[in-house]
């Protein structure tokens, strides 16, 4: 593929998933989508898959659950609400997906990440590390004036994102804005 064309396909890619942030607790159709980004249905699901990782329902369904694990700990929405903002029609339906996702239930997950908010780290953070091997992290929050950033995704295990960091840091564009006063902001 032509670097040209990857970047156009990227750009289109990126726009998309703006657009389903900004949409997210509305119900977005694939063609919507597509006509969004300028492919056909088909093209954009092979794009969409190939470029984020994940197809457009798993996609869908990560950003809701993750939103879902944040408001569970900073919100005081109940767990009901929280699932139906999430796109379950149940609570019960809510609750096994998001058994199937964090390897608890949601009460559990907002009861222990209170608990552990006081100590620094996000719920489940701690062990994930520890089981690496490794220590646990200081966890600052901190609010940024708006900037440009250049980003990688990575969807997979903690312990594999040295790769996209080194695919970040490795671009050329990127290496040579590199300096002493970059800051580099993981995601988790």
């Amino acid at each position: 593929m032509r670097k040209r064309t990857r970047d156009e396909y990227e750009q289109a890619i990126r726009n998309v998933q703006f657009l389903i942030q900004e949409h997210l607790d509305e119900k977005i159709s694939m063609d919507d989508l597509a006509r969004a980004a300028g492919f056909s249905m088909f093209h954009f699901h092979r794009i969409f898959s190939a470029m984020v990782g994940e197809n457009l329902g798993e996609h869908l369904l990560r950003l809701r659950m993750e939103r879902a694990a944040f408001e569970l700990v900073y919100s005081s929405r109940s767990i009901p609400d929280i699932a139906f903002s999430a796109g379950y029609e149940t609570h019960e339906s809510f609750t096994r997906a998001f058994r199937k996702r964090f390897g608890q239930t949601p009460s559990d997950y907002r009861k222990d990440a209170r608990c552990e908010r006081g100590m620094g780290s996000p719920p489940g953070l701690r062990e994930v590390i520890q089981r690496q091997g490794g220590k646990p992290m200081k966890v600052k929050v901190e609010q940024f004036q708006p900037m440009t950033v250049v980003s990688v995704r990575y969807t997979g295990p903690y312990a594999g994102c040295g790769e996209a960091w080194g695919k970040l840091c490795s671009n050329s564009r990127n290496s040579a804005a590199i300096g002493p006063k970059t800051l580099f902001i993981g995601n988790l």
